[in-house]
């Protein structure tokens, strides 16, 4: 009886150690978990706060773009509303005044150095928020597609106007005769009709592209910590 007694204490303190190490790890494996949430979420506040910057720069930007791309459109109609009465000396200033500001050379190129890291490095998990991670993943998709409506416009620029204006205006004196021709010339004013049809298109898909949205709700919840 003596050693059953003996060996049913001996059982107890094995199980009670075997509790204790259970129980040791258990508290181990809690104190890591909440070790590597707490540098989870520090990381994830340091990953917004840099989304938040170069989300809100490039809100900047594009509505810096969107007034230049309004103004060139406006800039494209003076001129054609003007042409046909060139001889007169009030449309002739409008034309002056307005038509360098026709071709100006707007593109919208955003930073997506943050964007990119937390794709490519899936640290975009870290993230909480369902629908900042939405907008982050479909940025690129949204920022293409508007992309493709610049590029038609820039197109236009590099292989009709410049060489036009080199071979029959002057860049170097608004006010050169030469340019002056240049808006009786159909060829030129075809260019400038075109210019307004992909600005005009460029400005709908501003709105229609959701990019203004997207870049709007980046910097909103980029920006709740």
């Amino acid at each position: 009886m003596l050693s059953k007694n003996k060996f049913n204490r001996y059982v107890l303190y094995a199980l009670g150690e075997i509790v204790l190490v259970v129980i040791g790890i258990l508290i181990a494996i809690q104190i890591n978990g909440w070790n590597e949430e707490r540098k989870n979420r520090s990381k994830e506040r340091a990953l917004l706060a840099e989304l938040h910057k170069e989300s809100k720069e490039n809100l900047k930007q594009f509505e810096e773009n969107k007034q230049a791309y309004l103004q060139s459109l406006n800039a494209c109609r003076v001129v054609l509303r003007n042409v046909d009465t060139m001889e007169e000396k009030a449309s002739l200033d409008s034309i002056m005044r307005y038509g360098p500001g026709m071709f100006r050379g707007i593109t919208f190129d955003p930073s997506n150095g943050v964007v990119a890291s937390l794709l490519s490095t899936g640290e975009i998990q870290l993230i909480r928020n369902d629908s900042l991670r939405n907008y982050i993943i479909t940025w690129r998709d949204v920022l293409k597609d508007f992309k493709e409506e610049e590029d038609n416009s820039r197109t236009l620029w590099k292989n009709q106007v410049e060489p036009f204006i080199i071979t029959h205006g002057d860049f170097t004196d608004p006010s050169n005769p030469k340019n002056i021709a240049l808006c009786k010339d159909l060829r030129f004013l075809n260019m400038i009709a075109r210019r307004r049809f992909y600005i005009t298109t460029i400005l709908n898909a501003m709105e229609e592209e959701s990019i203004e949205q997207n870049l709007k709700e980046m910097v909103r919840l980029s920006g709740v910590q």
